[in-house]
């Protein structure tokens, strides 16, 4: 199995460094660094899979289980495989930490670290009272839309309750005429409608003698 472990050094700090770290906000030795073990952990893995799949292979075809010389064999040549690609990593990724140092990490000189920190930091400032400001002004709206809320809510239980004793009302009522009905025999109640025109005219007749006998 690849056991060699080569992993980037951290370079020593050019004069642009701390400016650049200031700026990023991270140091950019570090991030190449970064960078390069991480493909460095690549190139491990692939020989480590490589190894072992030809491990795999030679015990599939011998049907025997691999002697401890075959192993070291293998492990031997597929370091010498790591070496040579971290070789041809090593040549291009030179390429590509000059190109991050002269493209990407550069701070000009005529840039005023200072300057721009205290911009930033007066904008950070100035959007933060606005951001304050217009939260504030969201609650007393929220404020005034919670209270008008609550005066329309006040305002439907008054008409709720006003409803309820309505109902009441006209239910005690119903229940009065339903009594009445109960006590009342319809047949009573239709004789008299039927005699109405009857008891009107004798009504009459007691009014005339009545005015007769006084005279």
């Amino acid at each position: 199995m690849a056991d060699i472990e080569m992993k980037m050094e951290t370079k020593p700090n050019t004069d642009t460094v701390t400016k650049e770290e200031r700026f990023f906000g991270f140091p950019p030795s570090q991030f190449i660094d970064q960078v390069y073990n991480v493909v460095d952990d690549y190139f491990c893995d692939a020989a480590d899979y490589l190894e072992k799949h030809m491990q795999r292979c030679l015990t599939s075809s011998s049907s025997e289980v691999v002697d401890d010389e075959t192993t070291r064999l293998l492990t031997a040549q597929t370091n010498r495989l790591l070496e040579i690609m971290r070789k041809v990593c090593d040549r291009n990724f030179d390429k590509f930490e000059i190109y991050l140092a002269r493209n990407i990490f550069n701070i000009p000189e005529e840039i005023d670290l200072d300057e721009i920190c205290t911009s930033s930091t007066q904008n950070e400032s100035t959007t933060t009272k606005e951001k304050i400001h217009n939260i504030e002004e969201e609650i007393i709206a929220q404020q005034k839309r919670n209270e008008e809320l609550a005066r329309r809510n006040a305002q439907l239980k008054w008409s709720n309750q006003s409803c309820e004793n309505a109902l009441a009302e006209l239910s005690k009522q119903l229940n009065q005429v339903t009594q009445i009905n109960e006590l009342v025999d319809h047949q009573t109640v239709e004789r008299v409608i039927r005699m109405t025109p009857e008891v009107r005219k004798c009504s009459e007749h007691y009014v005339k003698y009545t005015i007769f006998t006084n005279s």
